[in-house]
């Protein structure tokens, strides 16, 4: 079962690599209606043989994909769990287009995405290291192997989200939660959520 669960995940993975691999459908309850109308007049047309439960079918899909046809699609970054690579970045192009990040390739952990910059606090780095300026970080994401001072690397950002690794231990959260909400910056933990993205 095990073996199985990680060629599943394995396939999903790699096909999530591939461009246009997933469209951004949500399932609304209209979207579920009109999939179960179009399901229908399937089987109304396979035992009917009438065109016009093909014609409804075609009016249902062509208002169902309206509201996508004129939507803005904006990039994002997506951070979640996988039991296989453990924590994961998802980077998306507003065309589809996405990649995946398990390590940051940057020394300094700052990688640059859809014009912002994305940071990953992985070793101590920034401990050693100081700008005469901050960096500006639409989020900086803070991995279980980071065992620095927070506080130390939030001097050289400015910063406006803290999301950290679902594997952080829990004494850590906590002071890092506590000094987030004194500086008052969002900070999402995946051990609560899952998953979490932003849209740029």
């Amino acid at each position: 079962m095990e073996r199985l669960l990680y060629l599943l995940n394995s396939a999903v993975t790699h096909i999530g690599q591939w461009p246009y691999s997933s469209l951004p459908l949500p399932c609304t309850q209209i979207t579920v209606l009109i999939f179960y109308i179009s399901l229908l007049c399937v089987l109304g047309f396979y035992y009917r043989r009438r065109a016009r439960y093909l014609q409804v079918m075609l009016l249902a899909v062509c208002c169902a994909f309206i509201p996508y046809i004129y939507k803005d699609e904006h990039p994002s970054v997506t951070f979640y769990s996988d039991r296989l690579r453990g924590d994961v970045i998802e980077c998306r192009y507003a065309d589809g287009r996405s990649f995946l990040i398990h390590q940051a390739t940057d020394p300094g952990g700052v990688i640059p995405f859809a014009g912002r910059y994305i940071g990953v606090l992985q070793d101590g780095y920034w401990m050693s290291h100081s700008v005469s300026t901050p960096l500006p970080l639409e989020v900086l994401y803070v991995r279980r192997e980071f065992r620095g001072d927070l506080a130390r690397v939030l001097s050289s950002f400015t910063v406006s989200r803290v999301v950290l690794e679902a594997s952080v231990p829990a004494y850590r959260r906590q002071s890092m939660e506590k000094l987030c909400q004194e500086r008052y910056i969002e900070i999402i933990s995946l051990d609560d959520v899952g998953s979490w993205s932003l849209d740029f």
